[in-house]
């Protein structure tokens, strides 16, 4: 049977205090608080706090980028979205902080990620930056934009040439296809043995 200390060190249901706690130190940029919480809970690092906040939604709206840097060495879901809806992405282009977008960016955030609450026009982080004349922003979003899309393109490209590749595999333009197709037979029922 484990020992009491041995089954605390695996406790990986944290208590909602506990998530709030790990939350508000995000917010007000405590990191020890954060690397304690998550020594303990290391599952529960996209948790949300009593608001919906999530740990690096709240440190990407205070613009704390070292604790940012952290929680995604830790392994914290760069889209996980907050009880609002809203992405870190979506947070940093809002607060117009140019590091943290760089970083999240670098980090491999979906620049497409798009917020909806049913009643204003659907955002996305692009859109924000926009609205909010953040031209350096909406530099590095459109750039990334284009960098996925050349990326998207060309990995099509390549599928496309692989089935082309496939299907003139399989055919011979002088005699028809290869490959025999195959033919139905009727199946026929063995005989009973008696």
């Amino acid at each position: 049977m484990p020992s009491r200390k041995l089954k605390k060190s695996f406790n990986a249901a944290p208590s909602q205090q506990e998530v709030n706690d790990f939350v508000a130190a995000a917010y007000d940029g405590k990191p020890d608080g954060i690397a304690a919480f998550l020594d303990k809970h290391h599952i529960a690092i996209d948790a949300v706090d009593h608001r919906g906040g999530t740990a690096l939604g709240e440190a990407v709206r205070r613009r704390r980028q070292e604790i940012v840097e952290l929680l995604l060495v830790r392994g914290a879901d760069i889209d996980k979205r907050d009880g609002g809806g809203v992405t870190p992405l979506m947070h940093a282009a809002y607060s117009g902080d140019v590091g943290i977008v760089r970083l999240l960016l670098e980090k491999g955030a979906d620049t497409n990620e798009e917020y909806n609450d049913g009643i204003s026009p659907v955002l996305t982080p692009l859109k924000v930056a926009e609205e909010l004349y953040n031209a350096k922003i909406v530099e590095m979003l459109k750039q990334r934009a284009q960098e996925h899309k050349a990326r998207e393109e060309e990995r099509r490209a390549r599928e496309l040439a692989e089935q082309k590749a496939r299907f003139l595999e399989d055919t011979d333009f002088s005699r028809g296809l290869k490959k025999p197709i195959p033919v139905h037979r009727p199946f026929k029922v063995p005989p009973r043995a008696h």
